[in-house]
């Protein structure tokens, strides 16, 4: 594959297969809740124009609109109004207000190298100075209950990412964030904001993770085949336990 590795690469590899990354699986597919992280993205950090527009988004007055603001995620009304409230309850936490705002580095992409590969990573915040030692992601969730969101972060692998991260910035900036946090707002009003911290224990276990998905990447891209999930006969069985009438 042509390009710099990312976390999106790797995390396609060792979620489905070889076969899934080569044909393009890795690329986000456009649902609701994509385009309004989208637009909380860019509103947090100021990276493109997020737009409101009032009644169904098809026909021509709606075409012409989208055809002059081609730089712009466009949301309904209802939409708009909900990523507006969440970039606001995130400007409002003590904590995650000061994570993704300046003097912190914001949405930096990284070209470094691994073992003679090009990598790209883009950590949403970091910092490494005086007032801080830290790497930042931020995700939109349906919920940031402290009960119920580490497991779903480590269901899709926030731990891996933020090591890989991690990984960049020791290559390519020359320091080891001292701590990687993560934070969650939610979707739904009150739009509840929580940041998290991966334990070294967690980001131990991402290294283990994206270097093993590395490596794959790298013995596929030598070998030039990318195969499904397994090239021999795979076996269907009942549980023991289970009785057949």
């Amino acid at each position: 594959m042509d390009g710099p590795i990312r976390f999106s690469h790797l995390k396609t590899l060792g979620t489905k297969s070889p076969a899934h990354l080569f044909g393009g699986a890795d690329e986000d597919k456009e649902t609701a809740a994509i385009e309004l992280g989208s637009a909380v993205d860019m509103l947090v950090f100021g990276t493109g124009r997020v737009l409101a527009w009032d009644g169904t988004r098809r026909g021509k007055a709606y075409e012409e609109f989208a055809a002059a603001n081609l730089d712009a995620i466009i949301l309904t009304e209802a939409a708009y109004e909900k990523a507006t409230a969440m970039h606001a309850a995130l400007n409002a936490h003590p904590l995650a207000g000061k994570l993704f705002a300046p003097p912190a580095v914001r949405q930096e992409t990284i070209l470094w190298t691994l073992a003679g590969r090009a990598c790209r990573s883009t950590p949403d915040a970091y910092r490494n100075d005086a007032d801080g030692n830290w790497l930042a992601d931020l995700k939109c969730s349906f919920t940031s209950d402290p009960d119920w969101f580490p497991q779903h972060a480590l269901r899709m692998f926030y731990h891996v990412q933020a090591a890989y991260y991690r990984e960049a910035l020791k290559t390519a900036r020359g320091f080891t964030p001292k701590h990687a946090y993560l934070a969650s707002v939610e979707s739904s009003a009150p739009h509840v904001v929580t940041v998290f911290r991966f334990t070294d224990r967690a980001l131990e276990a991402g290294d283990k993770l994206w270097r093993l998905w590395f490596e794959r990447f790298r013995v596929c891209e030598e070998s030039g085949e990318w195969p499904g999930y397994t090239q021999s006969v795979a076996e269907i069985d009942v549980a023991d336990e289970l009785e057949l009438d």
